[in-house]
């Protein structure tokens, strides 16, 4: 009855560990443990009632059922070791060398123990003993050989290791300590743990004095709560970069980009690495760019795209309250010209100038901007009536009307100013822009130096700027153009000597354009190079006509800047002379003193090539300009026209008198000959002749007349003489 009864208890062992296994874990092993043991309970079972009922018979079937008992426990066993091994993983290797361990320890010291403990029971010493002994003893010295081999293989492992380890140490010593970066770590209390050269040169501290001190001595009294933010996202594990203004030891800041790294032993967070790069100057061409992006290099003021966005600004902060905001175009009256004959280097001087006094004007709410070339734009906020955007216009007005002082020259420069105010002026950044820059160009039509605010019911008339502007790239196809003929004389004989020709719009519906509105137009726009060569043209061939009648005289044509700036300048002319015959002695060009005065290395060799064609030059409205006696002995000219400003005083200014007498010597001692313009009366006339000034030109001899009513007056004088 034991065997049941033994069965029994093992079936109960077996069911229970089923019930109280872990996850699944040793499942199969104890299905196998199971079963196998349940068929034993059942085989014994069998086994005792034929032994109590006497009919047990050897080679009976239920001897066959320990046959799959003992395979099923066997595979319990191989399940066992499978399953533990996957719960509870070891190195194989691991394994191994224990069982080399207990081989070569204890299998040869067991041998040896029970070796001499038979033979001290065993009293007799015969030969089997000794060769017994003798093998025990080889096992003992070969355990020993094996002992002593292991220890020199692991003393080479210990030794290799330990230079590996200290290769290893080298390198992360190195990567350490020689990173262009700063690297330092932290505990977790944030407290400095090792530092690199490049951290202390970062910081400003010394090595010692940043042992003694934490991450948050870095910090500024400003961001004392973000860097505690960052730190405590480092000790919570990630791995992160974040940018931080930090204070040196020398109270200076830096701006320094952060990368924190984990520290982990035994998957236990000890601490952190932090990489650290200065990148201050890069935030400072960063800021630079968007500067760049932002503002005008010339002046520093803002410029188009932030005028812009400052419009769209109001535009929705103005579109909830319903109030109202302005924005001004401001132009500078004939700036071009002055940009032109002056130079750009004195023009970008005045630009700055101006510059400055809209700053002085500019209210704290407003903001002005420059658009490029001599355009300014002003956000005028703060607002509640039309009567105060008047008041600030009128402030630019005055501030940009005074006179400016550059390079030791005073000059005159006024602004035309054009008003557009959200809503009734535009409703969008476009709209606004549109109709104050249409509302500036009314401000020129009204006389310059003005300012018109944009009135929607008239700004459906095309304004008389505009028609011109337009007409004019149309007015040489059209024979619009016509060139006026104002005689020259030589005051004793009273005979003419020369021609000026001066140009003339006869607009199909404006009547007769005066060129003081149209050339500006033209210089602008780039229209007076068509323009001017074709004064050239039609001139040299009336002219060539009139000589070719007899009448030898010359024609005197004025030269625009854009004109003589010209790369091809001498060779259109020297076509131009070809093509119409005219001999270039009788061809005077007038310039300007500001383009006499401009670029001096290009102009000397451009006039001295006029005269070794032939071809006369003359300074116009000499006098005017800047630095006149300066450059007369050193330019290839032969006349100085004295101005009609001059001549208008003879006989009110003694004063300037005596600089039109000063004037006639200087031309005189230079070889130089002299016309007076703009001569209107006989009182002039007379001085001038006072003087010994023989050319003269104007009303008192004779206006400015089309080519055949010249052609006329030049026979009647020659019948008359």
């Amino acid at each position: 009855m034991s065997y049941p009864i033994g069965d029994l208890i093992l079936l109960f062992g077996a069911i229970t560990l089923w019930f109280l296994r872990d996850s699944g874990i040793l499942s199969k092993c104890l299905a196998f443990l199971t079963t196998g043991l349940s068929i034993q309970v059942i085989a014994d079972s069998l086994y005792s009632w034929q032994q109590i009922n006497e009919t047990y018979i050897s080679g009976n079937i239920i001897e066959t059922l320990y046959s799959p008992v003992l395979l099923l426990i066997g595979f319990s066993g191989y399940y066992f070791k499978i399953e533990y091994q996957e719960a509870n993983p070891e190195p194989k290797k691991k394994q191994d060398q224990r069982r080399s361990i207990y081989f070569s320890i204890i299998v040869p010291n067991l041998l040896v123990l029970g070796l001499f403990v038979f033979l001290i029971y065993s009293h007799s010493y015969t030969f089997d003993y000794m060769i017994f002994a003798l093998f025990a003893v080889f096992l003992l010295v070969a355990r020993q050989v094996a002992v002593l081999l292991e220890n020199n293989r692991l003393l080479h492992r210990y030794m290799k290791k330990t230079q590996e380890l200290n290769i290893s140490d080298q390198r992360y010593r190195s990567l350490f300590e020689f990173n262009f970066s700063a690297v330092f770590s932290i505990d977790l209390n944030g407290s400095f743990t090792s530092v690199n050269q490049t951290a202390l040169k970062l910081l400003g501290y010394t090595e010692e004095e940043l042992m003694q001190s934490s991450i948050f001595s870095i910090s500024t009294t400003e961001n004392e709560e973000e860097i505690a933010f960052h730190f405590n996202r480092g000790i919570n594990g990630e791995v992160y970069k974040f940018e931080m203004v930090i204070q040196r030891k020398e109270k200076d800041q830096r701006t320094v980009l952060f990368t924190t790294t984990p520290i982990k032993v035994e998957e236990q967070l000890v601490g952190l690495y932090i990489l650290a790069d200065d990148i201050t100057e890069n935030k400072r061409n960063e800021e630079k760019i968007t500067h760049m992006a932002f503002h005008d290099l010339l002046t520093g003021l803002p410029n188009r795209r932030m005028f812009e966005l400052e419009i769209e600004k109001a535009l929705n902060e103005y579109k909830e309250n319903g109030c109202i905001f302005g924005i001004m175009f401001i132009d500078l009256d004939r700036f071009k010209v002055i940009n032109d004959t002056l130079g750009h280097k004195l023009g970008d001087e005045i630009i700055i100038a101006v510059s400055k006094r809209l700053r002085e004007v500019l209210r704290p709410a407003d903001m002005v901007s420059r658009q490029g070339g001599d355009e300014f734009t002003y956000v005028i906020r703060a607002i509640t009536e039309i009567e105060e955007i008047k008041k600030i216009a009128e402030d630019v007005l005055y501030a940009l009307s005074k006179p400016y002082r550059v390079e030791s020259i005073e000059m005159n420069i006024t602004p035309s100013i054009g008003v557009a105010v959200y809503p009734d002026g535009g409703r969008t950044v476009e709209d606004l822009m549109k109709n104050a820059d249409t509302a500036m160009y009314q401000a020129k039509e009204n006389g310059k130096n003005t300012y018109y605010i944009f009135e929607k019911e008239k700004s459906q008339i095309p304004s008389r700027r505009l028609i011109l502007e337009n007409d004019l790239y149309k007015a040489i196809e059209r024979n619009e153009l016509v060139v006026y003929y104002q005689p020259q004389i030589d005051y004793p004989s009273r005979q003419i000597i020369g021609v000026e020709a001066l140009i003339r719009w006869n607009h199909s519906k404006l009547g007769l354009v005066p060129p003081s509105e149209f050339i500006p137009i033209a210089e602008e726009s780039g229209l007076i190079l068509p323009i001017g060569e074709w004064i050239l043209w039609e001139a040299c061939t009336q002219v060539k006509k009139w000589n070719n009648l007899g009448f030898p005289i010359k024609v005197g044509v004025n030269l625009s800047p854009r004109q003589f700036k010209k790369k091809d300048a001498i060779t259109c002319i020297k076509r131009l002379l070809d093509k119409t015959g005219l001999d270039p002695a009788n061809l005077d060009l007038e310039i300007t003193e500001g383009i006499a005065m401009n670029s001096v290395d290009i102009i000397i060799p451009l006039l001295k090539n006029l005269r070794e064609m032939g071809i006369k030059i003359s300074v116009d409205d000499f006098g005017t300009g800047y630095s006149s006696l300066a450059y007369l002995s050193n330019f290839p000219i032969d006349t100085l026209k004295i101005a009609r400003e001059f001549i208008d005083k003879v006989g009110k200014d003694p004063g300037n008198e005596a600089v039109i007498a000063s004037i006639i010597s200087l031309a005189s001692h230079l070889n130089l000959s002299v016309i007076a313009e703009g001569v209107e009366t006989m009182e002039q006339a007379q001085f001038l002749s006072s003087l010994d000034c023989r050319s003269m030109q104007g009303y008192l001899f004779g206006k400015p007349v089309p080519g055949e009513v010249m052609e006329k007056l030049l026979l009647e004088k020659s019948k008359a003489g």
